[in-house]
């Protein structure tokens, strides 16, 4: 393509052409000569265009971990935005330092906005970069950085300092070890980056809940934990309260979403090692009940040595009379298409596991549908007690769904049931209940059409039934997460009882 200085110098009278007296001047010069100095001009105007462009891409880019829940973009919301969209989705705007938490979605450095730039719609992203449960397609490469605000629980000497999340000098004895034989045991995980909301649902509703996972851990580079959880008052609350009605205290360790560190640690046995020896003085010195290891994703390599060093940690704690639970992704008898999947070998770590948590979620991705269809729920079942004893597989469900803008499937949020309740001050909604018991509804938005799946009470406990009735033998269940639920979960007939 020829650049402007060659059209202008072509083209005809009275289109751009000098007037005389600029001719007159421009004759002067030699035209060789002409040619030559505008050549070198153009030259050097494109190399300082180019010099410009690389320094303004290679310049670093931050990557803020997202907010709390209640205010993440993943959220939607029928308030204005802070960047003035006024649309259900709020991006573009910068992160809060203070609503740090480490266990939703890192945004991408390279997110942009919809092509579109009027549209309301969320980020144009691959649903890789949504991180919990994915096992269908996460991204393997993750290798997020220690945030500033974790620290290292125990040291490299095995020594501990002298408190941690939810720790006190008046910090109660540990609970009782299990649910009574005649009820099937119900666990939560507490998030830590909506405590709040979660201890007020822990103090309303402990007598229903006999295990809570407070994700308060994760795994750091060297094979050392690090804690991340900063309200401390509300942890040692949380932790009384557990502890004073005599509900297992099982706190959940992460992998950072990162398939890279899991495998670097699993690899190397001097790291192998003293994450193991780091767990154990951990649970000890904290009076834990034990620990759930919630590592996600995987690479299929490590099949193998994931599940030595679970069969080596649960002798280890079993000696110290602690409990060893497992969190895994699903899996169905027909055949497992997806590589994470593959990563966990069921039949050792139930074997060695005193629990194995299924996330029987996430089942609809990259279209709308629903999270836990009760055929697919079945084969995973059946899968389970195939190759785990039945007694030790708890079904994990979730009770925060998904939206997908129309036409745009990568671009998928989580939607949870407050989130209706936001969206219903400004218009009316009609969700309708499929046969799988979950909610889906259509909304419009500035022009913008979206479709929702997502859980009430109602929904949990219809798949609760369902389960009892076809598989009474399963040892329990277990919600992700405490605080995101429908209230009225609670106020139904949430029946445990094994008959």
């Amino acid at each position: 393509m020829r650049n402007r200085y060659e059209l202008n110098s072509k083209s005809s009278p009275g289109e751009g052409s000098p007037n005389p007296s600029s001719q007159e001047s421009t004759n002067s010069i030699p035209p060789s000569r002409h040619r030559l100095r505008s050549r070198a001009l153009i030259l050097l105007l494109s190399i300082f265009v180019l010099w410009a462009g690389y320094g303004a891409s290679t310049t670093p880019t931050s990557v803020s971990p997202p907010t709390s829940h209640s205010e993440t973009s993943d959220t939607p919301s029928s308030s204005m935005n802070r960047d003035g969209n006024g649309g259900i989705w709020d991006h573009g705007a910068e992160e809060e330092e203070d609503d740090w938490h480490p266990l939703l979605e890192w945004e991408p450095p390279e997110n942009t906005s919809s092509s579109n730039p009027n549209s309301s719609g969320p980020p144009s992203q691959s649903t890789s970069s949504l991180m919990y449960n994915n096992w269908h397609n996460p991204d393997l490469t993750l290798f997020p950085p220690i945030h500033p605000r974790e620290r290292v629980v125990v040291g490299r000497d095995g020594t501990l300092p002298e408190q941690e999340p939810g720790e006190s000098e008046n910090s109660p004895s540990p609970g009782s070890a299990t649910p009574p034989p005649n009820l099937h045991g119900l666990a939560v995980w507490f998030p830590s980056w909506d405590e709040e909301d979660a201890l007020q649902r822990l103090e309303q509703n402990l007598d229903s809940i006999h295990e809570v996972h407070f994700l308060w851990y994760n795994l750091g580079p060297d094979g050392t934990i690090t804690a991340v959880s900063e309200e401390r008052e509300t942890t040692e609350k949380a932790l009384s309260l557990a502890r004073e009605k005599g509900v297992q205290v099982i706190p959940a360790i992460g992998n950072r979403f990162s398939a890279g560190l899991t495998r670097e640690i699993l690899q190397n046995e001097e790291k192998r090692d003293r994450l193991t020896r780091q767990i154990s003085t951990l649970v000890q010195a904290r009076g834990y009940d034990g620990i759930d290891i919630l590592f996600q994703p995987m690479e299929e390599t490590e099949r193998e040595a994931f599940a030595g060093w679970i069969e080596s940690l649960a002798t280890i704690l079993h000696q110290k009379e602690k409990v060893l639970h497992v969190t895994v992704h699903p899996q169905t008898g027909r055949g497992t298409s997806h590589s994470v999947q593959r990563s966990q070998d069921w039949r050792r770590i139930g074997q060695a596991a005193d629990r194995v948590k299924i996330m029987a979620f996430n089942y609809s991705w990259d279209h709308p549908g629903p999270s836990t269809p009760l055929d697919w729920l079945d084969e995973v079942i059946l899968h389970a007690t195939e190759e785990i004893e039945p007694s030790k597989v708890t079904i994990a469900l979730s009770t925060v769904g998904w939206i997908w803008p129309e036409g745009q499937a990568e671009a998928q949020r989580t939607f949870s049931y407050s989130s209706v309740a936001k969206l219903s001050e400004n218009q009316r909604l009609q969700p309708n209940r499929d046969e799988n018991g979950e909610l889906h509804l259509k909304i419009e938005e500035k022009g913008e059409r979206y479709h929702a799946w997502y859980p009430d009470g109602e929904s949990v406990l219809v798949k609760w039934r369902w389960i009892k009735e076809h598989h009474p033998d399963i040892g329990g269940l277990a919600l992700w997460y405490l605080g995101s639920e429908d209230p009225d979960l609670w106020s139904g007939h949430f029946d445990l009882t094994t008959e």
